[in-house]
């Protein structure tokens, strides 16, 4: 797998929980104004950052979920998304979906 199609599959990840976001925050009040403000703020904080076990996805400090970026997992897929135990771990009980097959369960509240 090349880091061409990891982070192609990571934007679509990010995208997703943008979607999300963008449509719970539909449901709140018709000042489009200031909901525009906040959906773009939210968009601005949203990233990734890729380490040699986990890709780390981050909502304004806080982490959002983790996704295995390596093959050699004895539990895990290369892509699963894990939810986060705390800012430096995941919680490794199940896998969320996978990034790849793009089977996952996240919302813009986490994995």
């Amino acid at each position: 797998m090349s880091n061409t199609e990891i982070k192609t599959s990571l934007r679509r990840y990010l995208d997703h929980i943008y979607t999300d976001y963008t449509a719970w925050m539909s449901r709140g009040p018709a000042n489009s104004e200031r909901r525009d403000i906040m959906i773009a703020d939210f968009v601005e904080s949203l990233s990734f950052k890729m380490g040699s076990k986990y890709v780390k996805v981050v909502q304004k400090g806080a982490v959002h979920s983790f996704i295995v970026n390596t093959q050699d997992d004895p539990k895990f897929a290369f892509g699963d998304i894990l939810k986060a135990a705390s800012y430096s771990a995941p919680a490794r009980n199940f896998a969320r979906g996978n990034i790849f097959d793009e089977t996952y369960s996240a919302s813009w509240t986490g994995a």
